[in-house]
């Protein structure tokens, strides 16, 4: 794999596999219940198996929603770590929050499952809290510590984090 494996190569690779696959588990288990339960006539079980099915279903819906990662606000937070680099400055603040704030996400893999993070993000509140935790992968890719999440709309400017990182190899 080497210097070039990144998380969001594997989920492209994977997100056409795993979720039809798991369907068609899902579903085959289900219909083989209904069938059983059906031709048995224990009505209690068919209902059983269909509100299952219904639960399974909807959590799939809600695990798959686009959803924000944070809409934090900058008078909120005391400091901002990138890379172990403390940010302090306002409006770098703002400018880190607005590249993070309000872009939509979808889950894809447990972070569990293996990727390589460019840098990471601490932000933290005025009592010294923190109020996001997550890494970044590439211009689509975060993890935040549950799930990888693919960004929605647009790509992270990486060129900030870039730059806030490599400031102190600069001093």
């Amino acid at each position: 794999m080497g210097n070039n494996f990144y998380i969001s190569g594997v989920w492209q690779s994977l997100s056409d596999l795993w979720i039809p696959i798991a369907l068609a588990a899902a579903g085959i288990i289900i219909v083989a219940l209904l069938i059983r339960f059906i031709i048995k006539k224990k009505w209690a079980g068919v209902v059983a198996t269909v509100v299952v099915a219904v639960l399974v279903a909807g959590g799939g819906i809600i695990y798959r929603l686009p959803h924000t990662l944070s809409n934090i606000e900058a008078e909120e937070i005391s400091k901002i770590e990138v890379a172990n680099v403390e940010v302090t400055d306002p409006e770098l603040i703002q400018d880190i929050l607005d590249e993070l704030n309000g872009s939509k996400y979808k889950r894809a893999l447990p972070s569990g499952i293996g990727g390589r993070e460019k840098y990471s993000v601490e932000i933290y509140d005025k009592n010294g809290g923190v109020e996001l935790s997550l890494g970044i992968a590439d211009e689509f890719m975060v993890n935040t510590g549950t799930f990888w999440e693919e960004r929605e709309n647009g790509e992270l400017d990486l060129s900030l984090f870039q730059a806030i990182s490599e400031e102190v190899l600069a001093e």
